[in-house]
């Protein structure tokens, strides 16, 4: 309309939207609140934006410690409609280990090529416990320690991969549209830290397991 009339009618500033239609209150708000810890540590990891609001309400997500694939196994059989998200190096292994326990229908798919899709129910599986060795201690001090903005800056120099698995994270998460599932099946310092502080902060409740 700008050049139609001659650059006489002016361009209308964009709009900016704040209120997500994919996910409900329950996710967004375990996804802000990652976000928080990120521009905690890296101050100018991404641009701020204003609070992503919910257009619905809906539950807080779920988190549970299991000892093996049978659990998992369980929780793909009630929920057709789970997809897994897993670390993007782990998705042929995880498939195979579905597939010999009769989950074979099930879409498995790493959490960088999950960027821009979108998912009713999501079961993200063993984001942690899949992060290296190295980098285990810096996760736990981040989600342990309770800084402010800018407060853990000093930590970026020492660990910066933590800043795009921080991203990885936040982007699994927010591929929900309705039910969330973080799972580990093998312990980490960066999984029980993040999971007490799911807890913590009431972001997500704990789900019972028998496995």
């Amino acid at each position: 309309a700008y050049l139609l009339s001659n650059r006489a009618q002016s361009i209308a500033k964009p709009l900016r939207l704040v209120t997500n239609f994919r996910s409900h209150i329950g996710i967004l708000n375990c996804a802000a609140g990652v976000l928080d810890k990120m521009f905690c540590m890296f101050p100018h990891a991404a641009k701020v934006l204003p609070v992503d609001e919910g257009l619905f309400k809906g539950p807080r997500p779920n988190f549970c410690q299991c000892s093996g694939a049978a659990f998992v196994a369980s929780l793909l059989a009630q929920n057709q409609r789970l997809v897994v998200l897993c670390p993007d190096d782990g998705v042929d292994s995880i498939s195979s280990d579905l597939d010999a326990g009769g989950s074979a229908n099930h879409f498995v798919l790493g959490c960088r090529d999950a960027k821009g899709l979108e998912f009713e129910d999501v079961l993200l599986l063993d984001y942690f416990c899949s992060l290296p060795a190295a980098d285990q201690n810096s996760w736990k001090q981040l989600f342990q320690k309770d800084w402010g903005k800018g407060g853990a800056t000093s930590q970026q120099y020492k660990s910066p991969q933590i800043e795009p698995q921080l991203k990885l994270l936040y982007t699994a998460i927010t591929r929900c549209c309705s039910r969330l599932l973080f799972v580990e099946t093998r312990k980490s310092l960066a999984g029980n830290a993040f999971f007490r502080w799911l807890e913590k902060n009431g972001l997500a409740e704990r789900m019972g397991t028998s496995a």
